[in-house]
């Protein structure tokens, strides 16, 4: 059981991540558009996208809470509640640090624009 729990909090978090990266791809790539040639606009809204993946899934698996599920390297049983909170656990973590790392690109981008605008 404590694979499976790996196992679905690797793939809820991979298509999470994926998800939003699809999403917020084309308003990346005109807000960048912008700023940059088309290729650099290009080059970055694949890096986001690369970074939102990462760091979704990096912070949506939270391997350091599901190791509480081992005991002197044994696994706890888990009843399925556990299992559907896990799951619940990680699509939140997963849209959370996915939400915060889209706000800090764009608060940043906007900085960069009213700076560019003021010169």
């Amino acid at each position: 059981m404590f694979i499976m729990l790996l196992v679905v909090n690797l793939s809820i978090a991979l298509i999470i991540c994926l998800a939003t990266a699809a999403v917020f791809r084309k308003m990346l790539a005109g807000y960048l558009r912008n700023y940059c040639s088309e290729e650099g606009s290009s080059i970055w809204v694949k890096f986001m996208s690369f970074l939102l993946c990462i760091i979704g899934i990096t912070a949506g698996t939270r391997i350091w809470e599901v190791e509480r599920y081992l005991v002197n390297g044994r696994t706890v049983e888990l009843s399925r509640e556990q299992m559907a909170l896990e799951m619940y656990k990680t699509l939140i973590a997963t849209l959370q640090i996915c939400a915060l790392m889209l706000f800090v690109f764009l608060t940043c981008a906007w900085i960069a624009s009213l700076i560019k605008k003021k010169s």
